[in-house]
């Protein structure tokens, strides 16, 4: 059945396998002293939207292109050999509805059975070789935006159903990048320089983010089992999403969202927004003046240097969240968000915990007194002179 290519279709955006061979482009450039491309939103949607035309509109519909015609033709618009029709390949994002604001230029293959062996196949061809590596005619063309799209069948049919598609040009694309989807598998996948959005979807995926601003999504259903994501530099937001994940945030000041599974949580360097969500989760804080809320179920919460808050909901199901390095020297602080408090709505316990720290130092636990709930356990805290918390925009030592 024909697909409507003016249309948003499923290869808009960048997948797994696509991103995988934009590196191995990026890298071949990089090993012949070439900067990278930045990754395009429009040109993407244009290799995407060019590669499942293709396969659906051209390949499966028996169609016969005319004489002359190559891998570059549209179903709707050929190009020819000879070049006598080049505009069906420089106007196609803009005749597409994108806002690339350029020509575009296409390098193409089919047949390939991995983006290894397509990559091998551009490399050998001089004149393919020339777009990738700005050489000869392509020599004054400083690519500033690039979009991969690729259709892959196990299934059959022309060139065994597999083609690719690279688009190239001259511009920065103002629609910036694209964003990037795994699959239901298990995925490996690494952002570029740029603030990428990667959604890992299900399968146990480890993603890296990078340099840049990213947003960073983890799987979104039941069968999603855990995910490893590292921020990278740059202030990230990530959300783990279902399963027990492994969340690390690296350099910058980034937010973190454990979702729903008891996820380890680690903000790194940077002044970090921590959350753990639903289930008992392990949040470290790192370096930086953080801020930690254990979320729903019964945290362990470690603030690592700097100024950091812990935040408690005050409502049951939040949760009574241990604190393993709570300082007042560093300014630490426990915040209290159900609502104005003073400090004789909360009642201050001694208690020594075996194994929880120090031999000979007690633990001190914090109730809120109108509600009967356990908020914080602080490990050594009868070590620390004062215990601050704020409620309701103020502050008051417990210990004072």
């Amino acid at each position: 059945m024909p697909i409507d290519i003016y249309a948003p279709t499923d290869n808009d955006a960048l997948s797994a396998q696509e991103l995988a061979l934009y590196h191995l482009l990026m890298d071949y450039r990089a090993a012949n002293g070439l900067p990278a491309i930045p990754l395009s939103a429009s040109l993407t949607l244009t290799a995407g939207r060019h590669a499942v035309d293709t396969y659906q509109n051209i390949w499966l519909e028996g169609v016969t292109l005319p004489d002359g015609a190559n891998l570059h033709s549209w179903s709707d618009a050929y190009y020819y050999a000879d070049h006598s029709a080049a505009e069906v390949m420089w106007n196609a994002p803009s005749r597409l509805g994108t806002s690339y604001p350029s020509n575009g230029y296409e390098i193409t293959a089919a047949g390939f059975a991995s983006i290894e062996a397509a990559l091998a196949g551009w490399q050998s061809s001089p004149g393919h070789d020339a777009v990738i590596l700005n050489e000869g005619i392509w020599e004054d063309n400083d690519w500033s935006a690039i979009g991969v799209g690729i259709e892959y069948h196990t299934s059959g049919g022309p060139y065994g159903g597999r083609i690719y598609h690279v688009w190239f040009g001259t511009s920065a694309d103002p629609a910036g990048g694209p964003e990037i989807f795994g699959t239901d598998g298990s995925d490996s996948m690494t952002g570029t320089a740029a603030g990428d959005t990667i959604r890992a979807l299900d399968g146990a995926d480890t993603v890296i983010g990078g340099e840049g601003d990213d947003f960073l999504f983890g799987g979104d259903s039941a069968d999603d089992p855990r995910d490893v994501i590292y921020g990278g530099a740059g202030a990230d937001s990530i959300d783990g999403g279902y399963g027990n994940d492994e969340l690390r945030g690296d350099a910058g000041n980034d937010t973190i969202t454990g979702g729903f599974g008891a996820d380890t949580v680690i903000g790194g360097t940077g002044d970090d927004a921590l959350t753990g969500q639903a289930w008992s989760d392990a949040i470290f804080g790192g370096d930086g003046d953080d801020f930690i809320n254990g979320g729903f179920g019964h945290d362990r919460v470690n603030g690592g240097a700097g100024a950091d808050r812990f935040f408690h909901l005050g409502a049951n199901g939040h949760g009574s969240d241990w604190i393993q390095d709570y300082s007042a020297a560093e300014g630490d602080r426990l915040v209290y968000g159900g609502g104005a408090a003073v400090a004789d709505d909360f009642l201050v316990q001694r208690a020594t915990t075996p194994g929880a720290g120090a031999a000979g130092v007690q633990e001190i636990f914090i109730t809120h007194i109108p509600s009967g709930d356990l908020l914080w356990a602080l490990v050594d805290g009868d070590a620390q002179a004062s215990i601050t918390v704020t409620a309701g925009g103020t502050s008051f030592d417990l210990l004072g």
